[in-house]
């Protein structure tokens, strides 16, 4: 973002590639889950975690997908585009009206009017609770070990979270493992034919660097109503850079079943062209 290298290489658990690629208006990818390869990095919750990158510009970032996906970035081919109102909803008060010359644009490449649906059917918010669930509990499996030999120092937010990570129970994972379920059968029908699902990538702008910790929980929450959905699925999510509130970037996230990755890519580059 600061013009400092052509890309960069992230990881992406619950947004961590997504939600900076939206705030600092950067072509961003969270794979299809296990497309790529987690050898020599540190796992966090492995049933969620994925590399991904970043780019300025369209086309470098398909010159760096050709690398990272090993295949060849194919044209535009027609597709149906889904547009997740429930999603757009949940956004600050304006979002909706920054994105839709976006939405406009994507459809223009795929070929035809966005279909207008509910994409959680009023159950956004389980799929995010529930997500963290199981991402915490692989979270605290993940780190037990080391934090019950070194006995680290953390920051209170950190602390806070492992220490709750460390109390889920089984029974609460189960329930969990039901709801990502659910999700997978829902992504299933709603993706698996070739369509693409659009929906905002964060419901806001940047925050100030300053917020303090009660205020930046409480937009976390938020973040998580709309990045729980290719987490739990495991699906390609990409990021574009196409959208503007208040003088801030704020992104449009397109999403393909699994293995779409260089679908969305093709489209970020036709976009650009």
């Amino acid at each position: 973002a600061g013009g400092l290298c052509d890309t960069a290489l992230g990881t992406d658990s619950g947004g961590s590639v997504r939600v900076p690629a939206s705030l600092c208006g950067l072509y961003g990818l969270r794979p299809t889950h296990g497309r790529i390869s987690f050898a020599g990095g540190v796992t966090q919750s492995p049933s969620f975690d994925t590399p991904g990158w970043f780019a300025r510009d369209a086309a470098t970032f398909a010159r760096v997908a050709e690398v990272m996906l090993g295949v060849p970035i194919p044209e535009v081919a027609p597709a149906r585009l889904l547009l997740a109102e429930d999603c757009f909803e949940v956004c600050d008060a304006g979002a909706a009206e920054a994105l839709r010359p976006a939405v406009a644009r994507v459809a223009a490449v795929l070929g035809g009017a966005p279909v207008r649906m509910s994409l959680g059917q009023g159950e956004l918010a389980a799929w995010m609770d529930q997500r963290g669930v199981l991402q915490r509990g692989e979270t605290w499996k993940t780190f037990q070990p080391w934090i019950d030999a070194v006995n680290p120092c953390f920051a209170f937010n950190v602390g806070r979270n492992l220490a709750a990570a460390s109390a889920i129970t089984p029974a609460q994972t189960a329930v969990a493992q039901v709801v990502r379920e659910r999700v997978r059968e829902r992504a299933r029908v709603l993706l698996e034919g070739g369509a693409i699902l659009c929906m905002p990538t964060t419901p806001y702008t940047a925050p100030r660097a300053d917020m303090p910790l009660h205020m930046i929980d409480a937009y976390s929450d938020r973040l998580g109503l709309l990045t729980s959905f290719a987490g739990h699925a495991g699906l390609p999510q990409l990021n574009l850079p196409l959208g503007e509130m208040f003088g801030k970037p704020i992104g449009l996230s397109i999403i393909a079943w699994r293995g779409g990755d260089e679908r969305l890519v093709a489209i970020a580059r036709a976009l650009e062209a």
